[in-house]
């Protein structure tokens, strides 16, 4: 799957007739949300299709939902390196397991953001399983482009967009 990061490719090479089905599907519905939804639908039933992932990482998603996941304790649980994790990894997600810890530490720090008026930035950071402030700082921007203080100024009624 680690052939498909950062690409743009049309669903119906992936998915053939499937792709096109559901590409179809989504151009009738208006609502982004809906979209959202019927496609999250899709890849949930094709995950729980367990001859398509490995054991090992399907037990790997679950642990490093959690913010204060710790590499070394997930592969000695799974009793395998952290090379062969982050190839398990690179086939199946896309991604190796630290760069989707920090996105999900991400998405958790915005849902937080999204949901306070008042914010107390150093706790949120170790809510998020970040070692300091200044460490999710420089985390947030990475992936966001902006500090966390200027997202939350940017935000708008759809929280899925920031003006730029």
């Amino acid at each position: 799957i680690s052939a498909f990061s950062h690409q743009v490719i049309e669903m119906d090479q992936i998915w053939g007739r499937r792709g096109e089905f559901v590409h179809e599907q989504m151009y009738e519905i208006q609502s982004p949300h809906a979209r959202f939804s019927l496609l999250e639908g899709l890849l949930i039933a094709l995950l729980e299709d367990s001859s398509l992932i490995d054991t090992r990482v399907s037990y790997s998603l679950g642990f490093l939902s959690n913010p204060e996941f710790q590499s070394k304790e997930l592969v000695a649980d799974l009793g395998i390196s952290q090379k062969h994790l982050n190839r398990l990894f690179d086939k199946y997600v896309g991604i190796n397991p630290k760069s989707l810890n920090r996105i999900n530490r991400f998405q958790t720090a915005v849902r937080s953001i999204e949901r306070h008026v008042r914010i107390d930035w150093a706790d949120l950071a170790l809510e998020c399983g970040y070692y300091d402030q200044s460490h999710f700082i420089t985390d947030f921007k990475r992936i966001a482009g902006v500090t966390p203080v200027d997202y939350l100024h940017r935000l708008t009624s759809d929280h899925n967009f920031i003006v730029a």
